[in-house]
């Protein structure tokens, strides 16, 4: 029986890719800020910072809503997965192919395309790893699971910064202490959390932000010589306070009361608005479009410029990730229709000979 999706946690799973689109309309379309232009326009960059922190937290949320619900691992899901990457990626190159009149590669890189998600691969591999972080949850109980994050993160965070295997929370070590976290918030802390309003949750998340923002600010507009590092760790998913951040987003979505067919189908489809506005060839038009954007409208108005674009490719995205996933229902129901047929032939064999 298939399970009703919580429209208040899928809420915030399409939350959560809306700020990866924000993020990639932000500093990697216009720019990273520098001294010169910080110094410019103070306040123009004072809100592109602010939404960079407000926005960062995007793949901790959405790996902790993983966590929060605890997967069983299925091979028919992994490939479900891999199916999704390998339809949308390829889609994508036609598309871009179609736009252009020309393949915008050869055929080794028309084929790169599909295994070129940072996320997708990390994301692979916690998928493969739950049974036993499952299982290590089970054993652990709520003591033994706090102390084990603990040591995780104080060993995580320090050193994803100087660590290649680890690469400041982008990597798939990264996404199974999330995991894990999610669990425990989800099994031990959230049900003690039960009589402190909901409302606090939201506001630590705002301030969290917002002081990150203002510590970046002042470290580029001041050219702070103290710290270099601020820029990369204000940055990185795996900063404590971004983590913090997004398990307060996810408390305070568990706490709405949302039921919405239209919020389970957006977010159904989310993964594949990722897929397809950061693969390799669309990518770079992506950016040209929303600078595009950018210089056809005032400043003031870029963002609503912006939010038009990121709606249309949000949906239309998901409306090809729904496509993906009913192409991939339809050709494993005939996998395994084929299979049971070949089944009963090799027994009917058996019988016959026996004979």
């Amino acid at each position: 029986m298939k399970k009703t999706r919580q429209s208040n946690i899928e809420l915030l799973r399409i939350l959560a890719m809306v700020m990866v689109m924000v993020l990639h309309a932000n500093f990697e379309t216009l720019g990273y800020p520098r001294p010169h232009k910080v110094e410019a326009e103070p306040m123009m960059w004072a809100g592109m910072m602010l939404t960079e922190e407000l926005c960062i937290c995007c793949v901790d949320v959405f790996v902790l809503i993983t966590g929060w619900f605890g997967v069983h691992f299925r091979w028919r899901n992994f490939l479900r997965l891999c199916f999704l990457t390998l339809f949308v990626s390829q889609a994508m190159n036609l598309a871009v192919w179609a736009a252009k009149g020309a393949a915008p590669g050869d055929w080794f890189q028309l084929l790169r395309a599909s295994w070129q998600y940072w996320f997708i691969a990390s994301y692979l591999l916690l998928y493969l790893f739950t049974p036993a972080l499952n299982a290590f949850v089970e054993q652990q109980g709520a003591k033994g699971l706090q102390r084990f994050l603990v040591g995780f993160y104080l060993f995580v965070v320090p050193f994803s910064y100087a660590l290649s295997d680890l690469q400041r929370g982008f990597s798939a070590i990264c996404f199974m202490g999330l995991y894990l976290l999610g669990r425990y918030l989800r099994l031990h802390l959230a049900p003690r959390l039960e009589r402190v309003p909901r409302s606090r949750f939201l506001w630590l998340y705002f301030g969290l932000s917002v002081g990150m923002a203002l510590a970046y600010w002042a470290h580029i507009y001041f050219r702070n010589p103290w710290l270099p590092q601020l820029p990369n760790v204000v940055t990185s998913y795996s900063n404590p306070l971004t983590i913090l951040a997004a398990a307060c987003l996810l408390l305070y979505f568990s706490r709405l009361q949302l039921q919405k067919g239209w919020v389970n189908w957006l977010a159904a489809g989310s993964l594949a608005v990722y897929l397809t506005h950061q693969q390799i060839f669309v990518r770079p038009e992506f950016f040209k479009l929303l600078r595009e954007v950018d210089k056809a409208l005032p400043s003031p108005l870029y963002p609503l410029g912006a939010a038009a674009v990121l709606a249309v490719v949000y949906v239309a995205s998901a409306a090809l990730g729904h496509l993906a996933q009913r192409c991939f229902d339809l050709l494993a129901a005939f996998g395994e229709k084929n299979l049971s047929k070949q089944k009963l032939r090799n027994l009917l064999c058996k019988v016959s000979f026996s004979k």
